[in-house]
């Protein structure tokens, strides 16, 4: 008791100490805007304290006035006017940065001088400037009443003659933060009211509304005080006015109040849910909607009433089994005004019942299920598969030893250490025991290689006693040290031809093992010395199967521009070979000439490792690469998601580094990279010389990148990644978008993707079309549209120089970026952002009624070079770099 006192009084005594700051209100004056702060527990304020506007073209000093605990600080409208895109807005007390929290009844929106300005705090204040592509006006459209109905509001006793001022296709809008969603408008010129329909499309909370013609936009204002009910199928609403009067909506989900919740076993696979509640007279069609948050699971099931305000239902547990771990439960009402309720549990203790949480083999799994209130106080319920123990404790010789657990919660199954190439999926596979040693044999992975340089993968997978694979996961190395470019074991075997294979265990930056191959042809004569390199030698390649990137363009430029010997490496069965294959510094991977060019070129150009250029491993000891000088010509401007091009990732890194810009030199490949400012050139991408736009395109080009977390076939099937795109080509609203506005949207998904989408898309609409990889050149796609939409690949920028829109896809923004983000989003993501599938589709809506007009962006800090001088810069570069070496 005495301990828990000294703590307490401990802690009041701390919280005398910690310095708070408070944005407590936004106001506007004539000259500038004030941010109201409320500070605890500074001292000396006047002469300790100063607030900085920071932007990419200025850095300002703000003035400012205290009262008792009270700070008030004035940004002048003349700094607001020079406010490009955004600005941060940061406190420093004694030099030191303050942490700036937000009051939730802040004012976060303002419109001044004909912008639109959005205010937010995340450790400071951040002011950003949306929309810029619309004049935002504060004179309003004044409304006299509203009338409600479902899902449809009507605007009455309006001040604004559309048919005397001629105007079309006038549209409601609503904005939320950084989202503008345009609403179904319909205009009675004979009572010059507004109908606005479909309400239902709106997320949960506050929307601000406007009337947008054309590119001007006028808040609309409310003529009274009293508050609007609204209903729709997702949501319950409340129309009101903001303290400026203007006309918001708040939208909030339907719930119902449980009294009590029970789960009993009814079978092995089945389980009835009977709950209790006082709120609410369902109907006898009502329904429980059981859905998966990323979309993959929709399952309705009849409720049987059991009195007035109880109802039952069977649920199928084994219709719940799949590649998710959480579901959720709503209930429908049913009839021609459908609402859709969500659960709200109070305690947790109002779920019971000896099913609440329980064991059941599924697919031969022994599965947890358990149902559980969450965070939001809904019902959801937790799926657990068991899982898989693995680990390779040691690699000596050729061999591997290491641990298999938990296989005592599978039932009548057998595992297998399944060896198969990445290529052709050709696979071998050895019985697994709770400890096991397993000495690769050669003639085994000759068996399975289906070239003469390929990766193959290590698996550990579960089989059923059908002998039907349930389980198939990659299996780490204890000890592992990734580097590209070292090994942990090494063998070599003649085959009956006397071609050398050599093979090479290796782990993936995930620390997942590997087996390396390469085959040195019988036809090959290795030179007596490797260690004499030639300068005038250099090859340069890209993905081995790709000639379109930077890499073949500086090719091209090479040839034309200097008498250096240039070859360009391509493998024979790709499609841009057969475009480029006359010319005869064009080699064959795994030729005769490219293993006599590849012992000799001292200097080595890749857009991705150079794995990619070189018929054998890159590394120490191999044909003394070490003597060559290796350039990064990247494949995209760096910023975004971590890479593993790190200097700590090599024993023997690139010799020089390719940017685009001082801030990715200095901030992304010197400070977290851990190249020397020496090694890091900013020269511009080479492909920037090629960019050119065709005459009005009219087309959108939907081209995703990849996620490295999906790592097999059944993962990617049922991944949110293959499902959201799926969903996305299918909207019904974006094909009748694409039909309105005579527009196809391509879809040319990641190279590692093409087979999966493809088969995917082969019933669907004729307004979406399938690019197949090396149909078509990457630059010529970007000229060939009038808009991108991507998730997080760095070809945007591409896009953005050429003058057009981009929309980004940020359905899992968390977990792409998990591994941390190398520049802030707002500075790399030129556009706009899409988190749902709705938000994306009103996003291509506006795009399409502004005639693919493009955002306002600012290049300067991704792009130092706006010219067609790029090639020259980095050509000029290696040089220097080979006169150093």
């Amino acid at each position: 008791m005495l301990s828990r006192k000294i703590n307490s009084g401990y802690k009041k005594i701390k919280e005398n100490f910690i310095k708070k700051v408070t944005l407590k209100n936004i106001n506007e004056t004539d000259s500038s805007v004030l941010f109201e702060l409320q500070i605890e527990n500074f001292w000396f304020k006047d002469k300790s304290m100063k607030f900085i506007l920071e932007s990419k073209s200025q850095t300002k000093i703000l003035s400012y006035t205290i009262t008792n605990n009270k700070v008030s600080v004035e940004l002048p409208i003349k700094l607001i006017s020079e406010l490009n895109e955004i600005g941060h807005l940061k406190f420093y007390f004694r030099n030191k940065k303050m942490l700036i929290k937000s009051n939730v009844e802040v004012n976060e929106d303002f419109i001044f001088n004909g912008a639109y300005f959005h205010i937010a705090t995340n450790k400071h204040i951040i002011l950003k400037r949306n929309f810029q592509e619309y004049t935002f006006h504060e004179e309003p459209l004044i409304v006299d009443d509203i009338q409600s109905d479902y899902e449809t509001l009507t605007l009455k006793g309006i001040n604004y003659n559309f048919e005397l001022m001629h105007v079309k296709e006038p549209h409601v809008i609503a904005i939320n933060k950084n989202k503008m969603r345009q609403i179904d408008t319909v205009i009675d010129l004979s009572t010059n009211n507004i109908t606005v329909k479909n309400l239902s499309l709106f997320s949960q909370g506050d929307w601000l509304f406007y009337l947008r013609i054309k590119k001007e936009i006028h808040p609309i204002r409310l003529n009274y005080s009293k508050t609007v009910k609204l209903k729709t199928y997702h949501h319950s609403a409340s129309i009101m006015k903001t303290n400026k009067s203007y006309m918001k909506a708040v939208f909030s989900p339907h719930v119902i109040t449980l009294d009590s919740a029970t789960f009993e076993n009814l079978d092995q696979d089945h389980i009835t849910l009977s709950f209790s509640q006082q709120e609410l007279e369902l109907k006898g069609n009502a329904k429980l909607i059981v859905e998966e948050p990323d979309g993959k699971l929709d399952i309705s099931k009849q409720l049987t009433k059991i009195d007035d305000y109880s109802f039952e239902t069977i649920i199928d547990m084994r219709e719940l089994f799949g590649n998710f771990k959480v579901v959720r439960f709503f209930v429908e009402t049913g009839g021609i005004q459908p609402l859709k309720y969500q659960f709200y549990i109070k305690q947790k203790q109002m779920l019971n019942g000896n099913a609440k949480s329980f064991h059941s083999t599924v697919n031969s799994q022994i599965t947890g299920f358990k149902f559980y209130r969450r965070k939001d106080k809904s019902l959801g319920l937790m799926i657990r598969k068991p899982r898989l123990r693995k680990l390779v404790t040691d690699v000596e010789g050729f061999s591997v030893s290491g641990f298999l657990g938990s296989m005592e919660r599978f039932k009548e199954c057998k595992p297998y250490l399944l060896l198969e190439d990445r290529l052709e999926q050709k696979s071998v596979k050895y019985p697994l025991a709770h400890e096991f040693t397993i000495n690769f044999n050669p003639i085994d992975l000759l068996g399975i290689k289906s070239r003469g340089k390929t990766v193959i993968d290590l698996f550990v997978i579960v089989e059923d006693s059908s002998g039907y694979v349930i389980r198939k996961e990659k299996i780490k190395y204890e000890k592992a040290n990734y580097k590209k470019d070292n090994y942990y074991a090494y063998i070599t075997h003649d085959d009956e031809e006397r071609n050398q294979h050599h093979f090479l265990i290796t782990t993936t930056p995930f620390n997942n093992l590997k087996i390396e191959t390469f085959m040195i042809p019988n036809f090959v004569e290795i030179p007596s010395d490797t260690s004499r390199k030639d300068n005038k030698t250099w090859l340069i390649g890209e993905r081995t199967n790709t000639a379109q990137d930077n890499g073949y363009i500086l090719f091209k430029y090479l040839q034309r521009e200097t008498d250096l010997d240039v070859y360009y490496v391509i493998d024979s069965e790709s499609e841009d070979y057969e475009k480029i294959k006359d010319n005869e510094h064009v080699l064959s991977f795994g030729s005769k000439e490219h293993f006599e060019i590849a012992f000799k070129a001292k200097v080595l150009l890749g857009t991705h490792d150079l794995e990619n250029l070189l018929p054998y491993k890159p590394a120490k000891g191999f044909f003394n690469y070490e003597n060559t000088f290796k350039v990064f010509l990247q494949h995209g401007v760096l910023g975004r998601k971590n890479v593993e091009y790190h200097k700590k990732f090599y024993e023997d890194p690139f010799d020089l580094f390719i940017v685009s810009s001082d801030p990715e030199k200095y901030d992304v490949v010197m400070d977290q990279l851990g190249y020397e400012e020496e090694e890091v050139k900013v020269t511009g991408l080479a492909r920037f010389d090629r960019l050119y736009n065709v005459e009005k395109p009219r087309d959108i080009l939907l081209m995703p990148t990849w996620r490295d977390w999906i790592n097999t076939d059944e993962k990617f099937l049922e991944s949110e990644y293959y499902n959201r795109y799926i969903s996305l080509i299918n909207n019904q609203e974006l094909l009748e978008l694409l039909n309105k506005y005579d527009v196809n949207l391509n879809f040319y998904p990641h190279y590692r993707s093409q087979d999966y989408f493809s088969i995917g898309l082969s019933e669907n609409n004729e307004r979406v079309k399938f690019i197949q990889l090396g149909k078509k050149k990457v630059q010529d796609l970007l000229r060939e549209h009038a808009l991108l939409i991507t998730d997080f690949s760095s070809v945007s920028f591409d896009f953005t120089l050429l003058g057009k829109p981009v929309i980004y896809y940020h359905f899992d923004v968390r977990q792409f970026f998990r591994r941390g983000i190398l520049r802030p989003v707002d500075e790399t993501f030129l556009g706009r952002i899409a988190h749902t599938e709705e938000d994306l589709v009103e996003l291509i809506k506006e795009r399409l009624e502004l005639n693919f007009a493009n955002y306002e962006n600012d290049l300067t800090q991704i792009v130092k070079y706006q010219d067609k001088n790029n090639c020259k810069r980095i050509y000029d570069e290696v040089i220097k770099g080979l006169d150093n070496d």
